[in-house]
């Protein structure tokens, strides 16, 4: 095997550095443990501590405050 073979192997079979960095981690809570959870888009949804699938996310800290006319 060449060098150019081994390069063009080593490049394609690397995962790109910028899609690992954009994929950032969002906190849910488990529907039934109550545990916190956190995956990113491509992670499957399964709770760490029971297997339960569905999750409610989380609130923000101060809230949310709108104002209506």
């Amino acid at each position: 095997m060449g060098d150019t073979e081994r390069s063009l192997l080593s490049k394609s079979d690397e995962p790109s550095s910028l899609g690992i960095m954009n994929m950032k981690k969002v906190s849910y809570i488990c529907g039934w443990c109550g545990k916190e959870n956190e995956f990113t888009s491509r992670d499957e949804l399964n709770c760490i501590g029971c297997g339960y699938r569905i999750f409610y996310k989380k609130r923000l800290a101060g809230g949310a405050q709108y104002e209506a006319r």
